[in-house]
């Protein structure tokens, strides 16, 4: 069987639902950025928050923040694939 790509959309985001997971995408160029409704359930925040790379950042975890925003910058410039880990705030704290 043979899925069309919106099937393929919908087959992940229902298993994002049942695994509790979310994600999000920044286009770099053009500086806008996605956030799947399981990306804010997972931060216990409201699916209406605003989507913007400053709220992202907002919530990367305070010890790590400085860090990931200047890591982050660096391999931007590098134009080469990247991958980066860092601790998100939960809502409560």
């Amino acid at each position: 069987m043979s899925l069309n790509h919106s099937e393929k959309l919908e087959r992940l985001e229902r298993i994002l639902e049942l695994t509790h997971e979310g994600w999000w995408e920044w286009d770099v160029e053009k500086n806008t950025t996605f956030h799947s409704p399981g990306w804010f359930k997972m931060l216990g925040l409201g699916p209406s928050q605003e989507s913007s790379y400053k709220f992202w950042l907002e919530h990367v975890h305070p010890d790590d923040r400085a860090h990931t925003h200047q890591q982050q910058q660096t391999l931007i410039r590098q134009d080469k694939p990247w991958e980066i880990e860092f601790r998100m705030k939960h809502a409560k704290g």
